[in-house]
């Protein structure tokens, strides 16, 4: 009889420590839980060419959509979200302006995540909106050079008070980011959005230089357990002010998941996942090749 007690009590550690090991090996891989986002800016693909972006993203072994939603036009997003739930796409509402970066008390932000709750409301869990992409990016305002840590502070209390509601809604918000926010000398204000968010999307965009640019946001965000996402452009130079050094355009897709891949090798440690900016380049990048 204490043999068997002897038995069951060995018996147990072994699944007690078999379970941490799980934990801890599901922690370091990446892979269980790696975004491999893209951004959509067009709330017309939702209704004219879903179809069509599902494949694109199929092709680019994407699994998650950072979709701009409109709040004006009358779409039925039930239908687009059980499409994007077939075909084993999570759904991101991608939203924001700079504008509101001056806003502490985070109004237009948390309408945006109140806007999307109410889509969510009656849908199942496995076809509701995931979270909230904020990209705000308040330094292309007028006289942000001259006011940044006022400017800033107001950004972080309104994605403060627009984090608490999130969770509330149980959605995730990822906030888009500069890879240079430390080089202007505001550290404390990165953390803070660190803090603030689950995910930072860092705009890694300078090619051969992702690793390097984002150390210093990837620190921060293992500290706090947050995951890091390195955004990847292919739009065309010329744009926005982009140079060929901010862009992968006439690349192939496999040059873009090759620096991806030594990023996760470098900061293997921690939860990194990869977004590409944006659909129009991604279909173009993929019909060239």
């Amino acid at each position: 009889m204490r043999f068997n007690k002897y038995i069951f009590i060995l018996i147990l550690i072994i699944i007690i420590v078999a379970s941490t090991l799980y934990s801890a090996k599901k922690y370091l891989n990446p892979s269980l839980f790696e975004k491999k986002a893209l951004f959509s800016w067009s709330s017309n693909v939702i209704t004219q060419e879903k179809e069509e972006l599902f494949s694109v993203m199929k092709e680019a072994k994407l699994n998650t959509l950072f979709q701009s939603i409109s709040t004006t036009e009358d779409i039925n997003y039930d239908e687009f979200l059980t499409s994007a739930k077939n075909q084993n796409i999570k759904i991101y509402a991608l939203t924001g302006t700079p504008e509101w970066a001056l806003s502490e008390d985070g109004e237009s932000m948390i309408k945006r995540v109140e806007f999307i709750a109410k889509i969510n409301e009656h849908l199942p869990d496995d076809t509701k909106i995931k979270g909230i992409v904020m990209d705000v990016e308040p330094y292309l305002l007028d006289g942000f050079e001259e006011n940044r840590k006022e400017i800033m502070k107001k950004f972080i209390s309104a994605i403060s008070k627009t984090y608490e509601i999130a969770k509330k809604y149980d959605l995730e918000l990822v906030v888009c980011i500069p890879y240079y926010y430390d080089h202007w000398n505001l550290e404390s204000e990165l953390e803070e959005i660190i803090i603030n968010s689950d995910t930072i999307a860092i705009m890694n965009y300078y090619r051969e230089k992702e690793i390097e640019h984002m150390e210093y946001e990837a620190v921060l965000s293992r500290k706090h357990n947050k995951e890091v996402m390195t955004i990847y452009e292919l739009q065309e130079p010329g744009l926005y002010g982009l140079t060929e050094r901010n862009s992968y355009y006439g690349m192939s897709i496999e040059n873009v998941y090759e620096s991806f891949e030594e990023i996760k090798s470098y900061y293997s440690d921690q939860k990194v996942s990869v977004a590409f900016h944006e659909y129009e380049f991604l279909k173009e990048l993929l019909e060239n090749e």
